[in-house]
């Protein structure tokens, strides 16, 4: 049996973020923040991979411990009495990963950190992986508004330097009436 060789963006996340360790370092839960602050919009129209090119990349096992990473960080941030165990952990991972693989890692984030600040609801002594999955779901509509927003300045920018470059090869009324003066010797 021939098996496909794998698709060229593969090699690309590879090279880009090196193994899965490296990967899972530069999406480290302690860097919710920064990544924001920094760039909302790369966190929206960048190009982090989405949870399906991360499982296809690094496999389920990466995948799932970098899910399971943000959510035991969530738990620790929101102080709730009964700490989770790893079953509990690697089911709220898998379903997000079953439920939500189209979104892109860097998405996840900052939904975790809006989840933080108290945007997509609460535990009540324990984490409830309805309420994630739930909060989840909310985030879906603003994630869909930012991608629109940054697009559309995204293309005015773009069609402003175009329009600059274009104005850069136009004469001005002046150079025309010159040119014309020289026709018309």
């Amino acid at each position: 049996m021939q098996t496909s060789p794998p698709p060229t963006w593969v090699g690309e996340i590879r090279q880009r973020y090196g193994n899965d360790l490296s990967f899972l370092q530069t999406f480290n839960p302690s860097l919710q923040a920064p990544y924001i602050t920094q760039s909302l919009a790369r966190c929206f129209i960048g190009s982090a991979p989405s949870l399906a090119r991360v499982q296809a990349t690094y496999g389920f096992g990466t995948t799932i411990t970098w899910l399971s990473a943000q959510l035991v960080d969530l738990a620790l941030f929101s102080g709730i009495k009964e700490k989770p165990n790893l079953e509990q952990i690697t089911a709220i991972a898998e379903t997000i990963l079953v439920s939500y693989s189209h979104l892109k890692v860097t998405e996840l984030m900052v939904f975790f950190q809006k989840f933080k600040a108290g945007e997509y609801g609460r535990f009540y002594g324990v984490i409830d992986g309805l309420v994630i999955t739930d909060a989840l779901n909310n985030f879906l509509p603003y994630r869909k508004q930012m991608i629109d927003r940054f697009e559309k300045e995204k293309a005015d920018r773009e069609q402003a330097e175009k329009r600059e470059r274009s104005d850069q090869n136009t004469l001005t009324h002046e150079e025309y009436e010159l040119l014309r003066w020289y026709y018309n010797m």
